[in-house]
């Protein structure tokens, strides 16, 4: 996929090893990024190749060492990133850049549902010094957990640098989306890509049957669960793209006395069988209004539920206090989800990417919660690894371990920081064995 979208990538296949008579199995055969590579891809195979762990601004391994040897182009690199105005940052980026194929490589990225790669991971990637251009080309690499999470944002909490100097300009917004746009329609063809997964696992099941029927049976399945996984991820990517709102949220007004209302909640569910409705509900304390609240259920026999209702805003350096009403009942934790180290248990608010130290359990009338966090620049962006089977959530969650109603005045949560300009994903959230929970959409500030 990423071939067809005009970024270099390693191709692979299928090997069954068989030593002395003892057989190893299968195996994939990767194409290593050599010479012989960067000739196919380059118009001059002697540049600098490094490749991540780490970012720019650190000691990424070099695989090859090209005219830069003390890493000087990195340097540019980093330097252009570094730069405050938005629109000489995009024209600082271009003259060591290759633009065109970052923005695709960034794209494919988030399509992909790529999380440990470089835009949030800033893990498995390679950059190519192109001596023939003079640009630097990022390269994708590691690409084996894609497709996890089919609800993941096409813009992510970024953590790396280069690609957050590229999606905090408008200029590069505006690249992003025309690029997302031309992917999903020149690229991700669903019945194209149905049809060559199917053509490998045709190749797959012969030797898994020879070893195990068993075996056969399970590559079977895991097979059907990836088509449905990448058609409903294409779906959602283009529903996304098209969203009222757009990608990168909107900027917020806020008023005389700094507050501003929040819109455009979009619902989630990630785990288990919840229902998610937006109802107009009771009166208003003052009674002027009618509520328009956000409701999150699930039944306790169904077992768990995390689900939560979503909005993106695009916010400077500052400090802010995320606030709102909110009514339970019934809600009981997950099971074998208390305790040190779990993600706290119950209805509450947060950011993408962090967790608040406590959430309300059990029954409770309407209610405030608090999130306080900072975006500046000694902060670190939370990472978007909600649900959708992946490791986590972000960083600092306690276990509540109790079955009472917690009253939000009561946490103690710590203040989370993240990067300069950034684009922030409020959550709505349910995360419970089973229960109900409404949030007041008009008192979320």
């Amino acid at each position: 996929l990423f071939r067809t979208a005009g970024v270099p990538a390693p191709r692979a296949g299928f090997a069954s090893l068989e030593v002395n008579g003892r057989d190893f199995g299968l195996y994939v055969i990767i194409e290593g990024v050599s010479r012989d590579f960067l000739s196919q891809h380059f118009g001059n195979p002697q540049g600098s190749l490094y490749e991540g762990p780490g970012d720019v601004t650190g000691e990424i391994d070099a695989d090859s060492r090209g005219p830069f040897l003390d890493r000087e182009d990195l340097c540019m690199l980093s330097n252009a990133a570094e730069e405050g105005n938005p629109s000489e940052r995009m024209r600082r980026l271009r003259e060591v850049l290759d633009m065109d194929r970052f923005v695709t490589f960034l794209a494919m990225e988030a399509i992909l549902w790529h999380w440990d790669g470089y835009s949030v991971g800033v893990n498995n990637f390679r950059i190519y010094n192109d001596p023939s251009t003079g640009h630097m080309v990022f390269l994708p690499h590691g690409s084996d957990q894609l497709f996890q999470d089919s609800q993941g944002p096409l813009v992510p909490e970024i953590q790396g640098l280069v690609a957050r100097a590229v999606l905090t300009a408008p200029e590069g917004q505006q690249l992003y989306r025309q690029r997302l746009r031309s992917l999903l329609a020149a690229v991700f063809d669903p019945s194209a890509i149905r049809r060559r997964v199917r053509s490998l696992a045709a190749v797959v099941r012969p030797v898994l049957a020879r070893r195990s029927e068993e075996e056969a049976n399970d590559h079977q399945s895991a097979v059907a669960q990836l088509l449905e996984r990448i058609t409903q991820r294409i779906q959602n990517a283009e529903e996304q793209v098209s969203a009222e709102g757009g990608l990168f949220g909107m900027p917020l007004e806020f008023d005389g006395d700094g507050a501003a209302r929040l819109s455009g909640w979009k619902p989630r569910g990630d785990r288990g069988n919840p229902e998610l409705a937006l109802e107009e509900g009771e009166a208003s304390r003052d009674g002027a209004e009618v509520r328009r609240i956000l409701r999150i259920s699930s039944r306790a026999d169904e077992g768990e539920c995390v689900a939560s209702w979503r909005t993106k805003v695009l916010l400077p350096a500052g400090k802010y206090h995320f606030a709102g009403l909110v009514r339970t009942q019934g809600v009981t934790a997950l099971e074998g989800e208390e305790g040190e180290g779990a993600y706290p248990c119950g209805a509450g608010l947060r950011i993408s990417g962090h967790h608040t130290g406590r959430k309300i359990l059990g029954d409770s009338d309407w209610r405030p919660f608090e999130f306080d966090f900072t975006v500046g620049p000694d902060g670190a962006n939370g990472e978007d690894e909600d649900e959708g089977e992946d490791e986590g959530d972000g960083e600092g969650a306690t276990g509540e371990g109790s079955g009472d109603s917690v009253d939000a005045k009561e946490m103690e949560t710590e203040e989370t920081a993240l990067s300069p300009e950034s684009i922030v994903q409020l959550v709505c959230e349910l995360r419970a064995g089973g229960g109900e929970a409404w949030f007041d959409a008009g008192s979320l500030r």
